[in-house]
């Protein structure tokens, strides 16, 4: 693939042990003049990944958004407290401790 005067190379994909056993990595080489670059990425887990409830998936996906607790309650039609426990509940299932956490943890 060109790019201006850069080039990129067809990705390689590669396996590596990770965490939860093997991931795919993917290894690029971007070509820019006289420069090289390796560019390795693997996948990031999305809520997809984590046993959540559809109602805790949901939740989860406000609250990467950037809604607050009563926000997500006015819009779900229930109550606060209700998205209080969901929230409480993807925390626990995805193993962190506050917001900022869950999205570093999901979004990479």
């Amino acid at each position: 693939m060109m790019w201006g005067r850069s080039r990129i190379a067809e990705p390689e994909t590669l396996h590596a042990r990770g965490v939860a056993g093997v991931s795919k990595v993917r290894k690029t080489r971007l070509v820019v003049g006289n420069d090289e670059l390796l560019v390795i990425s693997t996948p990031c887990p999305s809520l997809a990944s984590y046993r959540l409830s559809p109602n805790e998936r949901a939740v989860a996906e406000l609250m990467l958004r950037g809604l607050g607790n009563a926000e997500i309650a006015a819009r779900r039609k229930v109550a606060v407290r209700t998205i209080a426990n969901q929230a409480a509940a993807v925390f626990r299932k995805i193993g962190v401790s506050s917001r900022s956490e869950l999205a570093a943890t999901v979004m990479g």
